[in-house]
């Protein structure tokens, strides 16, 4: 079994994330453990990072503030794990097929 992953190695270590990083790294975690273990011998398990910047929201003059504030920029974080496995759906239906 290959397992490869793919990060953007000058973006990642220079964002912020707000989130519970127990619950993300678990939710993670549990994600390439079961593609792990539903992938068969020769399989490949793949952990994908993407950054992307999103559009810069700057806030609009109004009455009492007529200047425009610095806008800070936005980012997406998308984390995808790629398998050559039986797939979510399959082991849910064995899973009910078994209770």
């Amino acid at each position: 079994m290959t397992l490869t992953s793919q990060l953007d190695q000058f973006l990642l270590p220079r964002l912020m994330v707000t989130a519970d990083k127990h619950k993300l790294a678990q939710v993670i975690r549990n994600l390439v453990s079961n593609a792990l273990k539903f992938t068969p011998a020769g399989g490949t398990v793949d952990v994908v990072v993407l950054v992307q910047e999103e559009p810069q929201r700057q806030q609009q003059p109004s009455s009492t503030s007529p200047t425009l504030e610095p806008s800070t920029a936005h980012y997406k974080i998308q984390i995808n794990v790629i398998d050559t496995g039986v797939g979510v759906s399959k082991v849910v239906r064995l899973i009910n097929d078994l209770s």
